[in-house]
């Protein structure tokens, strides 16, 4: 009998082999409708429509009604008789008025609540949707107090900044901070302090320092919160649904609270909501944040208010916790505005200085007394009290730092700069930065003692618009000492330093004199750039054995293929990296949200014109990408392929990490730049698990450990044979792990090599402070 009943289920055919499938949109807009009901009228059966407003739905022969149901839209019901085959129907629904004691709810579907979430994620796209751009003034206040509410009005730092920000689609903005004031205590110019953007709770996906939260409208968030109404309130003619919002795991950050979604228009009008444990970061716990929205140009609903409060703990013994908030004011928005393209696709934040604070005129609410004392106390401490006072005095160099920077002077390493073939280098720079703009101005001029050689350059460019494409014209005339390592992984001021204690100056240096000529356009994230160059390279050699303050050797510095070099260059980039951009750091990476970096460049120089024959064409491509738990993963492959012809001087090396600088994109084990060749392949990754691999272990006393756990791993090659002869031993490699938010803002790294190379170490451990973000 057992038997006879498994073939009965293999031989005869299911009932229900007949489907109703189809897109559901709205009639008016012609838009796909996320979550829509779909029951069989008389049953308890029935579907929902997917991300793409798609439904299936199995029905047995016969005649039916099908009913369509969308808070919000006035229901539909389809009559059909279902026979031997599949029916596709696209079905469109009229809006009407919401009253929410006509939805009908069933059982095992979205309740009404998650209803209105989907409603209020649709809603939200079509109003974004409507915003191409907008520009808005911003006033943002930040302090830092005592926890304990008899402490709350002892404040530790007091900063207001007022700025400028232009936005464009889909997620590019501009922030120039027009105006800084600090209480006495602070540098001004520290640019982690200065940022007028705000965590922005309606968005789809928060980013908070490498971290990714989903945000309590997104399209799947009901996969990640239970909602239910808890209140009605009526505001502005408005009737204003009260949401309470939770979690439904522990295991990633998420965020609590009540979210205020307005009757008929379902758009957020306020979020009051606390992170979870999980959304910790650096010195940052028990995150809460309020934001409130309203309308502005042709009823279209934007953040004018959001106010961010936390701990603080700086994490070392004896060090008090303190109070963290934040309150950030926009008006005078001015939307779809053709001025506001000029810098679309740019993301980066510009410290300006370029008015009085007293001048800065916004309707924002007067400081409180509490804050006012502070100002006062703070400045009375820093002028009164001695030992402030110089602690005070040192920081403050920052400042007068970044005060010489916004002259018209060129780089440190351009006044002053120490190396093995150089010696002891002094300079003059001038820079005319935007004093002359368009046009652009830079003139160097030093002398060397220990090679005894000047060196110069003249560099004149010019800059202009063409709709929303810059375009940048420059000559370069020189002679300069120039080396093989890449400038930003090797920065030149901190080569100088170390070469100050150690023999570890192994930059691969030689000569160079030219010209060359430039031409650059960007647009957005897009740029192009196209230079000719002759320049004649010659041999440098060591002219110090010793550092100032070492007695060890430098090395020999290195032979080059002497020659005539003149030829071309062009390059490609696309970037999505956000920056800010400072007197006091110059260019600074924000990499607190999803990047792409790509860049290919070719470069070529023929016996006709030259002394050398050759082409070298590099590629690399760089990403940051969340990954499950809201990990973070920073990854970076690198190649450059060179022909016969390549002078040495031209040639690809692995960047070793040498003298403590173990930053990512160089081999933290390899002591020296001396693997290197016409050709490189090199991969570098760092993935940043925060605390969810010990959270997700469930193990008593390690699941509640808070300390970040990365992974690292370097691998590359860099000679001269063809890549489709290269074995795996040929590649050098390490891989290791590092341990962050050590006293809440130290990492640790600890790196093995894996394969054995010459002028490598087998292990290596290297402390760094992590990225702080105020």
């Amino acid at each position: 009998m057992k038997i006879l009943i498994f073939l009965i289920f293999i031989i005869v055919p299911p009932i229900y082999c007949q489907t109703l499938s189809g897109l559901i949109f709205d009639e008016t807009q012609e838009q796909p409708l996320v979550g829509c009901n779909i029951s069989i009228l008389g049953t308890n059966r029935g579907a929902i429509s997917n991300n793409e407003g798609a439904y299936i739905l199995d029905l047995v022969p016969g005649k039916h009604q099908i009913v369509f149901q969308f808070i919000g839209y006035k229901t539909d019901t389809l009559s059909l008789t279902i026979k031997n085959k599949n029916i596709t129907k696209t079905i469109s629904l009229i809006a009407q008025p919401f009253i929410s004691d006509q939805i009908v709810v069933f059982a095992g579907q979205y309740s009404e609540a998650e209803q209105l979430i989907l409603r209020a994620s649709r809603e939200k796209k079509k109003n974004l949707n409507l915003v191409q751009n907008y520009y808005c003034k911003s006033y943002t206040k930040t302090s830092i107090s005592g926890w304990a509410d008899s402490l709350k009005d002892q404040y530790a730092m007091l900063i207001e900044a007022y700025s400028e920000l232009t936005w464009n689609a889909p997620d590019a903005w501009h922030e120039t901070v027009k105006s800084i004031k600090t209480s006495a205590n602070i540098p001004h110019s520290l640019p982690w302090f200065n940022s007028n953007t705000f965590l922005d709770v309606n968005a789809d996906r928060i980013n908070l320092a490498k971290k990714e939260i989903v945000g309590p409208t997104a399209p799947d968030a009901i996969e990640f919160y239970h909602y239910e109404i808890v209140d009605t309130l009526f505001q502005d003619n408005h009737r204003i649904f009260k949401m309470e919002v939770k979690p439904k795991e522990n295991l990633r950050p998420l965020m609590s609270g009540y979210i205020f979604l307005i009757d008929k228009l379902f758009l957020i009008q306020k979020v009051d909501v606390q992170l979870n444990q999980n959304a910790n970061h650096e010195m940052y716990e028990d995150i809460h944040i309020i934001q409130q929205y309203r309308p502005f140009e042709d009823n279209i609903y934007l953040p004018y208010y959001s106010h961010r409060e936390s701990a603080w703990k700086f994490g070392l013994p004896g060090f008090p916790k303190m109070k963290y908030r934040k309150s950030n004011f926009r008006e005078d928005y001015q939307i779809n505005k053709d001025k506001n393209t000029s810098l679309q696709g740019i993301t980066k934040i510009e410290i300006e200085e370029s008015v009085s604070f007293d001048s800065v005129k916004m309707n924002i609410p007067p400081l409180s007394q509490s804050e006012v004392k502070g100002y006062v106390f703070l400045d009375s401490l820093v002028n009164n009290v001695t030992k402030v006072k110089v602690v005070t005095s040192v920081i403050k160099i920052i400042d007068y730092f970044s005060d010489l920077r916004k002259l018209p002077l060129g780089n440190f390493s351009d006044f002053y700069r120490f190396n093995r073939v150089e010696g002891n280098f002094v300079g003059l720079a001038f820079d005319s930065k935007k004093i002359i703009k368009p046009f652009d101005l830079k003139l160097a001029y030093g002398y060397s003692f220990g090679d005894e050689k000047s060196k110069f350059s003249i560099n004149p460019g010019f800059s202009f618009a063409i709709g929303n494409t810059g375009v940048g014209i420059g000559l370069t005339h020189f002679n300069s000492i120039e080396s093989r390592e890449d400038k930003k992984l090797l920065p030149v001021w901190y080569n100088t330093f170390q070469s100050f204690f150690k023999n570890s100056d192994y930059f691969d240096y030689y000569y160079s004199k030219g010209s060359e000529a430039n031409l650059n356009l960007k647009n957005g994230k897009y740029s192009l750039g196209f230079s000719i160059f002759d320049r004649q390279h010659k041999n440098a050699s060591r002219h110090l054995r010793y550092g100032l303050f070492s007695g060890d050797n430098f090395i020999q510095n290195p032979t080059i293929t002497i020659g005539n070099d003149k030829g071309y260059k062009i390059q490609l980039n696309y970037s999505s990296i956000a920056f800010k951009e400072t007197p006091f750091l110059d260019k600074r990476e924000i990499r607190n949200r999803n990047y792409l970096d790509l860049d290919l460049s070719f470069e070529r120089a023929t016996k006709k014109y030259s002394d050398f024959n050759y082409q070298k064409v590099n590629a690399s491509v760089s990403l940051g990408q969340n990954t499950f738990f809201s990990g973070f993963l920073d990854l970076s492959f690198l190649a450059s392929l060179g022909s016969d012809g390549l002078p040495i001087q031209k040639w690809s090396e692995l960047e070793g990490g040498f003298s403590g600088y173990h930053r990512f994109k160089t081999f933290r084990t390899l002591d020296q730049n001396t693997i290197l060749g016409r050709n490189k392949l090199a991969l570098y990754s760092e993935h940043n698990f925060h605390n969810s691999l010990f959270r997700a272990s469930h193990i008593p006393y390690i699941e509640d450990i808070k300390y970040d756990l990365l992974f690292i791993y370097n691998g590359g090659w860099a000679g001269n044979k063809k890549f489709e002869n290269l074995l795996s031993k040929n590649f050098y490699s390490e891989a290791g792990f590092g341990i962050g938010r050590i006293f809440n803002f130290l990492q640790i790294d600890f790196v093995w090599r894996v394969r054995n190379f010459s002028n490598s170490s087998g292990f290596e451990i290297s402390i760094k402070p992590m990225e702080i973000e105020f």
